[in-house]
């Protein structure tokens, strides 16, 4: 990554509610939204073969999944093959539909990044690892305790870590260290230290960002973190953490909170 354009104005990003609105509720509505491939520019493609599939209803765990078939029933009836697809695979029938999440994998190189926004702790951390394979470079804002850290950290070729509490980074450091191997945290405001955070980064070619700087964060300080992100880590997935984003962005254009 580098510093260059940092300071370019704001983009209209594309972006993703997750769960998708009715993802759980209506059968036809997963079906189609599941066989839909491409967003409106055709960089980022919803993989139409594979999904995550939710293997532990009170843990967040899983495994990315091929889908073998997806049919318009009622309830809408999925098969999906575990891990690799081989003759041996042992196959799943009638996987319920709340186990189930779209994976996002980019097809062109695109100058925005698709944004992908949760509501919560738990869609962010699923949305985190579904997203996620064992090639990508992920850079976490906000990685706190190290609870999710050490969640996407099962998924990811390495992570680095940012936090503003010492104490947070501390625990996150013993919270992930079977994964200290490609985990690294840094102490870092990116907001007041932001030359500090860009040098940390010079040579990290992070292509997927997670956020999740919570506490008392207004929406304004969430979208300045992601524009910075867009401008400087140039990723193509940004996963963002915030109910009030989740809910006021699908009522509004990106640009309007920067005119």
């Amino acid at each position: 990554m580098d510093e260059k354009g940092h300071r370019s104005a704001a983009i209209a990003w594309k972006y993703r509610v997750y769960p998708p609105p009715s993802y759980f509720q209506n059968g036809s509505t997963f079906a189609d939204y599941f066989r839909e491939s491409l967003l409106s520019d055709q960089d980022h493609v919803k993989d139409s073969t594979r999904a995550f599939y939710k293997s532990n209803t009170t843990k967040v765990l899983g495994e990315s999944v091929e889908v073998v078939s997806v049919t318009n029933d009622d309830p809408v009836r999925v098969v999906i093959a575990m891990g690799k697809t081989t003759n041996k695979t042992p196959v799943k029938k009638n996987v319920r539909l709340n186990r189930l999440l779209p994976i996002y994998r980019p097809i062109t190189q695109s100058k925005e990044s698709l944004v992908i926004l949760t509501a919560t702790t738990t869609d962010f951390r699923m949305a985190s690892m579904a997203n996620v394979t064992e090639k990508d470079i992920v850079l976490e804002i906000g990685s706190s305790f190290g609870e999710g850290t050490a969640a996407i950290a099962r998924y990811c070729h390495r992570l680095i870590g940012f936090d503003v509490s010492e104490e947070a980074v501390a625990a996150a450091k013993t919270r992930c260290e079977a994964f200290r191997d490609r985990v690294e945290f840094h102490i870092v405001d990116v907001f007041r230290e932001e030359k500090r955070a860009i040098s940390i980064l010079q040579d990290v070619d992070a292509n997927v960002v997670c956020i999740d700087i919570g506490g008392n964060r207004d929406i304004f300080s969430v979208m300045r973190m992601i524009q910075w992100v867009q401008n400087i880590v140039k990723p193509f997935l940004i996963i963002v953490k915030s109910e009030e984003v989740s809910l006021i962005l699908p009522l509004m254009n990106f640009c309007q909170l920067f005119s």
